[in-house]
């Protein structure tokens, strides 16, 4: 399991969000970057049951990357 823990007091909606669970999952790129990062915009697909992020990371005001991940089911903590 990946669990993301999310600072969620700013966001549009969903501020009640704690942490997000990724069971069964593999990091197909990004991570180094992920810790002290706005979560910018993301991007989720599904093939043949297999889901995946695509998560846009800003950094700074010039600076964003991506952090892909694939997974078989998500959990949000309230």
């Amino acid at each position: 399991m990946l669990e993301l823990i999310i600072d969620s007091n700013q966001a549009m909606s969903g501020t009640y969000v704690k942490s997000i669970r990724f069971y069964n999952y593999k990091i197909i790129s990004g991570g180094e970057e992920i810790i002290h990062s706005w979560w910018y915009k993301d991007e989720i697909s599904e093939n043949n049951g297999l889901k995946k992020l695509v998560l846009t990371l800003r950094h700074s005001k010039d600076k964003c990357s991506e952090f892909v991940v694939t997974f078989d089911k998500v959990e949000i903590v309230k």
